[in-house]
This record gives C-alpha cells, structure tokens and sequence, in this order.
C-alpha cells in the first residue's frame, strides 16, 4: 500500500517538478489533488489485486530467486498496462498524463523489487556478521552440490561454520567466486 502510493505521488512530483512559490504562470499543483483523488483508488485497487492474484507476498522475503522477481516484474508491467489503457475510462473528466503513468510503473517497479531485494540483503548480511567468529571450513567441489552446501552452511541459525572457499580440481574454477 505504502509503496504504491509513495511511487504514484512521486510519479506527479518527478512529472511537474517541485513546487515553486516563485515561479510566474499557472501553478502546476493546483490540478494535481484533483487527479489524485479522482485516480488514486483505481490505481491501489490494480496494483493490490495483482499483487494478490499472483501471490507476490507468499514467498519467504529473506530467500529471493529469479522466479521471485519475474513475479513482481510480471505485477508491475500487467499494472502499468491496465492503468495506461483503463484510467482514462474509469476517471472521466481529469487527464493524467500518460508520462505520469510510465514513471509510476518505473518507481513502482523498483520500490517493489527493491524492497524484496533490501530484505534479502539484509538477511544475508547478519548471517554474514554472526558467522565472522566461527571455524573456518573449506568445501570440497564448486559445483552445484557444492553451492547448495555453501548456501545451507550461510544459512544455518546458529552458524556452525564459516566457509570461506572451495577446493575443486578443475582449473576453469580457479580464481572464481560463488556467493
């Protein structure tokens, strides 16, 4: 609710500029209370029944993978394109310019798949800070077993062991790094 209400309200301040006491001619906010409440229900409405229709807020926020993301980006751009083709229906009589609409889907996209990525993030930095005090171990093979094991020993509550790089036979894995 929050970030879909900080990305439209900051779509209309990107769009117009900051306000100018100063500034000579018509003022460019005296519309904008106007086309926000003609079209700020619509817009929550869309955005939180996609939200809700693919399930974006089901998966665990401190594990984040690609499909995570194709989610919240397919609820952005599905979004972006109702609110461009439906408003203009649905709020009659006030004209929200559609460049408001297309920096809206920008800063709703990045707000969202921000705020999912900043709690990863974090998750993994005080799994990090925790694990700076505990053995160090080495891991045998850097394939895919080798990042699963990696990937549960980061993960473990409480950290058992700090693993700080693998031992493979294969020269092409020299010098690489894996998480």
């Amino acid at each position: 609710f929050v970030l879909i209400c900080v990305a439209y309200l900051g779509a209309f301040v990107l769009h117009y500029g900051f306000p100018n006491p100063a500034a000579r001619g018509p003022d460019p906010y005296a519309a904008m209370p106007g086309m926000l409440s003609a079209s700020l229900a619509f817009v929550l409405v869309v955005k939180m029944l996609l939200l809700l229709v693919f399930q974006a807020y089901r998966g665990m926020w401190r594990y984040l993978d690609v499909a995570d993301l194709m989610t919240l980006a397919k609820v952005s751009v599905l979004s972006g394109v109702i609110l461009i083709v439906g408003l203009p229906f649905v709020v009659r009589g006030v004209i929200i310019p559609r460049s408001v609409l297309v920096i809206d889907f920008l800063l709703f996209t990045f707000l969202l798949i921000g705020s999912r990525v900043s709690f990863a993030a974090l998750n993994d930095s005080f799994i990090r800070l925790q694990s700076r005090w505990e053995p160090r171990v080495l891991i045998l093979g850097a394939g895919d077993l080798g990042e699963l094991v990696l990937r549960s020993i980061l993960r473990s509550h409480p950290a058992a062991y700090r693993p700080v790089g693998f031992l493979d036979p294969d020269p092409a894995m020299r010098n690489r790094t894996l998480h």
